[in-house]
């Protein structure tokens, strides 16, 4: 019976339609083409830190890869600053955006609706409008000024507020997966509320949060209009820090270390869809 079954549901290659397989070739077609388009500009970076030279332009004879090393110290302090950053945003992100997350399933239909709009109000503002609301809140006081100056919780902060609704979305969306039979059968079975979350839930979110912790790692390390505002003295990203020196001269070192930053992506998008699988980062 189940080979019956399986030769009716798979007919042979020469039975299948030639459309099928005009679709399919169109479908790889298109999605090199996609691929092409992506990677061209990361390329096209790379060769522009190889063979730029401020005086006569892109020089294909003459490559060189003496740009990666002027890479100004300042980029280099202004890189870790903005992967630390990340690292503590996504974090924070993290622990306000999971636990609200689960307060969004556990309400009434209309409360959890109302909650989910509120949460995610700051993607849907301009995150310049943010970036000075921010900067007019936290320099009303001495404390809040120095925050700004003198320390990157200012930014941490502000990185807060716009990574914190991605982690909401994501996780809500599995949530919302989740049936309730679930948590029935973990209750017949003795298990707390808590219990529940933390050993039956959790593990079954673990693709979402993952997927939301990489997303708002990244968002924030490209941030630029909210760390304009709020970049203090000794603390300013390395988006800020390209965006100043693009405006003022633009060097071949810029592509170099936009080459760098373009093949770190690439790679931790790699490797992180290879522990929790591309589909959790779809």
């Amino acid at each position: 019976m189940s080979v019956v079954s399986s030769s009716v549901a798979s007919p042979p290659a020469r039975f299948r339609s030639p459309r099928a397989s005009v679709v399919k070739t169109l479908i790889y077609v298109f999605s090199g083409i996609v691929i092409v388009y992506v990677l061209a500009p990361v390329v096209m970076l790379f060769l522009a830190s190889v063979g730029l030279d401020s005086a006569s332009g892109f020089n294909a004879e003459r490559l060189t890869f003496d740009a990666y090393g002027d890479i100004p110290g300042r980029l280099i302090e202004a890189a870790g600053i903005s992967i630390a950053l990340a690292a503590a945003t996504t974090a924070g992100a993290l622990l306000i955006g999971v636990p609200a997350a689960f307060a969004i399933r556990g309400s009434s239909a209309a409360v959890g609706a109302n909650l989910y709009a509120w949460f995610r109000l700051p993607i849907i503002v301009p995150q310049v409008v943010i970036g000075l609301a921010l900067y007019q809140m936290l320099t009303l006081t001495p404390v809040g000024v120095q925050l700004v100056q003198e320390t990157f919780l200012g930014m941490w902060f502000g990185h807060l507020v716009i990574c914190t609704p991605y982690v909401i979305s994501v996780v809500s969306t599995s949530i919302a997966g989740v049936k309730d039979s679930m948590f029935e059968a973990s209750s017949v079975l003795g298990a707390s509320r808590l219990r529940t979350y933390c050993f039956v839930i959790l593990p079954l979110l673990r693709p979402a949060i993952f997927a939301s912790g990489f997303f708002a790692f990244l968002i924030s390390f490209d941030n630029v209009p909210i760390s304009l505002f709020l970049a203090g003295a000794g603390t300013s990203t390395l988006p800020v820090e390209l965006y100043f020196s693009v405006t003022l001269d633009l060097r071949p070192y810029i592509f170099a270390i936009s080459t760098l930053i373009a093949v770190f992506a690439l790679i931790a998008s790699a490797a992180w869809g290879r522990m929790v699988g591309f589909r959790a980062l779809a």
